[in-house]
């Protein structure tokens, strides 16, 4: 028997082979301009017309699912293009058409196979699947490259009946959905709540998934409107099934000038948002939307660089009602990011936050994004001195069933097992400005007597940005070519993948030049008029022609050629590390570029050598890096990013307060760790041993 998966691709397929290649030529001037309009809409050239052909097929796929589903009696309709034709005439009757219907028509005129028998080949068992279908189809038709532009990253099934589950508790009265895609989570409330009695909104800015939306979520049995729009755009007036209620910021306070007291909106909001950096906005939208968040939410500035993601959770914001409950999936990035304060700030004011639930940067939770991901509940209500936040780690996913029962323990300590742990807190004793994505911000103030935080004894500072690396650095070859003299550059570090050790030696450095890397760094101080070589004054000339002055960054500068000035860092930090995050001993006196942190004892400190020994081999422990997850952001594939104010807020063994049996111990291991690759397990475990065993 054929598979499920094999009958949708040899169908698929069929489709796409019954349209004409050359269709667009069949089609009329009219036609072809409204082509060009969904191209432009869709972002697809209109040059793959294979891409056009497979994205007709499945629209016409889509349109079969609609007549097995809900044409009763058309698949045994005589005349096979009238029951096409039908199926368009139920759609207009209930949605809007985005996908002109004169083009779809035209091209399923020319397809044999939409106005012959071969129609019936497409049974019911076959059409009638969840929307898996035209969603795993879409995904491929539709390149990565555009998906990633427009943030589209489907919400797995699991974690949509989670979130639909957390969103019924409140018994809504309808549900917005802010950006809908193929319509995952109204379906998913079909299936897990089929008697749902509530009005539903769906939005979708983009025509072709608004396209395959209205298949998915036609239904005779809920009150529902999807629209075809930008929600960040949209005004909460639009929305015919919204309700009046009294909004959750009407509390006394100061942020009712904006608001009426009765204003349209949502009890129940659920929503995947794009995740999308802030690039993909315009500078209208973002003014318009910017401005709309600060009038809503105070004086606080809102950053117009935030990803796409905080628009949506803020827009959202004001259109929760007294009592309402949002639902959101977003990288765990929402809470972690300096822009994030700004949310973070509101919410802890102004909205009860009863949960957060973050999966394992191991889980991977979104395909094809390497992210961490977290479920956040919001309630429009103000929150009490008595509130509780609870904070549940999924490191390995078990049952929707129980994650529902973590979250109902109650238990004023942490609360751990197999798959993850769950954290407890007052909302109002939670710092904006830690990571509400991390125990550590639901435990107590660390007060144990043999930790220190880094900045006790480091400052740290982020390597230099030169604005242009294949500018501002050199190999050995290059140096000779342009006859640069030694003393205008200073030895550098451009990738971490250069330094795969806990110790960065001279002959590490000697190495890089004979391989030709990248190893010199352009370090000029003096201004112009004061520079008398010729050499150097002709490489300036070379920069000047390739236009490296306005460069972004470099146009910054007073002198366009002066790199930022560092003092030789004692230790250096991979700034982003994938699995592999290190403390580096700058032997070789380097001054890194950008992808790595600078880390410098604080003179009045004055560390010997063999304290600073200590600190190194601590630095490299287990313990240090787990401290580091909690301050730093996670994602996918276990990558892990800090900020140098992040990395200086992490807690760690402070060396001055271990036994002198401990210390010689660490010392020992010490000189082990210069010549060992990261990858050696060994020496870290004992490391790691001592350091568990002090405290």
């Amino acid at each position: 028997m054929e598979s499920t998966t094999q009958s949708l691709e040899n169908k698929f397929q069929l489709i796409i082979n019954s349209i004409p290649i050359n269709f667009n030529k069949k089609l009329t001037s009219i036609e072809q301009k409204q082509l060009s309009w969904f191209s432009e809409a869709t972002d697809i050239p209109l040059d793959s017309l294979d891409t056009f052909r497979q994205l007709t097929a499945l629209l016409i796929l889509n349109r079969l699912r609609f007549i097995a589903l809900y044409g009763e009696g058309l698949l045994d309709s005589k005349t096979i293009y009238a029951s096409y034709q039908t199926t368009s005439d139920l759609l207009k009757q209930t949605y809007p058409r985005i996908f002109i219907p004169s083009i779809l028509d035209s091209i399923a005129n020319l397809s044999s196979l939409i106005i012959s028998s071969s129609l019936l080949k497409f049974d019911k068992t076959f059409l009638n699947q969840s929307t898996k279908i035209v969603s795993s189809l879409y995904l491929e038709v539709v390149n990565q490259k555009f998906r990633r532009k427009m943030g589209q990253f489907w919400t797995p099934e699991y974690i949509a009946e989670l979130m639909i589950e957390l969103a019924l508790q409140n018994d809504p009265r309808n549900i917005l959905d802010p950006c809908t895609g193929p319509g995952t989570f109204i379906h998913t409330l079909k299936r897990v709540s089929p008697d749902y009695y509530g009005k539903i909104s769906a939005i979708e800015l983009h025509p072709l998934l608004y396209e395959i939306a209205s298949v998915n979520l036609h239904t005779s049995s809920y009150q529902m409107e999807l629209k075809c729009g930008d929600f960040l755009t949209s005004h909460s007036n639009s929305f015919a099934l919204s309700i009046h209620d009294i909004l959750a910021l009407t509390s006394p306070g100061g942020l009712d000038s904006y608001i009426e007291l009765k204003s349209n909106g949502f009890d129940s909001i659920v929503c995947n948002p794009p995740y999308s950096r802030h690039h993909v906005l315009s500078s209208k939208i973002k003014a318009e939307v910017g401005g709309e968040i600060e009038s809503a939410f105070g004086a606080r500035k809102f950053s117009r660089i935030s990803s796409l993601f905080m628009y949506f959770i803020l827009k959202s914001l004001k259109l929760l009602i007294r009592d309402g409950r949002m639902v959101f999936v977003t990288p765990t990035i929402s809470f972690e990011s300096r822009n994030s304060i700004y949310l973070k700030k509101i919410l802890k004011d102004w909205y009860r936050v009863p949960y957060i639930i973050v999966f394992h940067h191991s889980m991977n939770i979104f395909s094809g994004v390497d992210t961490a991901a977290c479920i956040f509940v919001v309630e429009g209500k103000r929150p009490k001195s008595t509130d509780v936040t609870k904070l549940l780690i999924v490191k390995k996913w078990t049952s929707k069933e129980k994650i529902l029962n973590y979250l109902k323990i109650e238990s004023n300590e942490a609360f751990r097992w197999t798959e993850g742990g769950l954290y407890n807190k007052r909302q109002i004793d939670l710092d904006p400005e830690r990571n509400w994505t991390r125990s550590e911000a639901f435990l107590e103030k660390m007060e144990h007597e043999k930790l220190t935080e880094i900045s006790t004894f480091f400052k740290v500072m982020r390597g230099i940005a030169t604005g242009r690396n294949s500018f501002f650095t050199f190999n050995e070859d290059e140096l000779s070519d342009h006859q640069i003299d030694s003393k205008f550059v200073v030895p550098t570090l451009t990738k971490t993948r250069y330094v795969q050790k806990y110790l960065f030696s001279k002959e590490d450095f000697i190495s890089l030049k004979e391989e030709k890397r990248k190893s010199w760094l352009l370090y000029i101080q003096q201004e112009l008029n004061m520079i008398k070589d010729q050499n150097l004054l002709n490489y300036l000339e070379l920069g000047l022609n390739q236009n490296v002055h306005s460069g972004s960054l470099v146009k910054t500068r007073k002198f366009w050629y002066q790199t930022e000035k560092r003092e030789i860092p004692y230790f250096i930090y991979t700034y982003l590390s994938r699995g592999n995050p290190r403390f580096i001993l700058n032997e070789a006196e380097v001054r890194p570029l950008n992808t790595f942190l600078m880390i410098y004892p604080k003179r009045e400190k004055n560390l010997s050598k063999e304290i600073l020994t200590l600190f190194w081999v601590i630095f490299n422990s287990n313990s240090t890096f787990d401290s580091l997850r909690n301050v730093g952001r996670c994602y996918g594939g276990d990558t892990l990013k800090l900020e140098p104010t992040e990395l200086m807020k992490a807690w760690i063994l402070n060396p001055f307060t271990i036994t002198t049996k401990s210390k010689k111990k660490l010392l020992k291991l010490a000189r082990k760790l210069r010549s060992i690759n990261t990858k050696d397990e060994e020496v870290r475990r004992k490391i790691d041993a001592i350091i568990e065993e002090e405290l």
